[in-house]
């Protein structure tokens, strides 16, 4: 991976629970971190074998290495909304996280 192919930035999202007025629990989306990425459509013959695996993995998103990223989490580029299905620490180096994700909207984590 070299810097420069890590052209656009997301922001990594996490449901935060927070106790409203009433008393009741309302859940919100809350920002982890900013960082650069790349994001590539999977090919179609990937898309079936993931599929074939019981994923629905439509896209991989590449980022360097953060140990507190997990599946839980949400992935925004702009308006588009992507949950991540499968993470990777490329060669294990750790300098490299590669996700598998499933575009889910825009403007939405209501899937989730």
């Amino acid at each position: 991976m070299r810097g420069g192919d890590l052209k656009r930035r997301i922001t990594i999202l996490r449901r935060a629970q927070t106790v409203d007025e009433g008393g009741g629990v309302a859940t919100a989306w809350q920002t982890v971190k900013e960082a650069w990425a790349s994001i590539t459509p999977l090919s179609s013959s990937r898309t079936a074998f993931m599929r074939q695996a019981g994923l629905q993995a439509t896209h991989q998103i590449v980022m360097r290495y953060d140990p507190d990223i997990t599946s839980e989490m949400v992935i925004a580029y702009g308006p588009r909304r992507f949950r991540i299905e499968g993470m990777a620490n490329a060669e294990e180096a750790g300098a490299e996280l590669r996700l598998t994700a499933v575009e889910i909207g825009k403007d939405s984590a209501e899937n989730l």
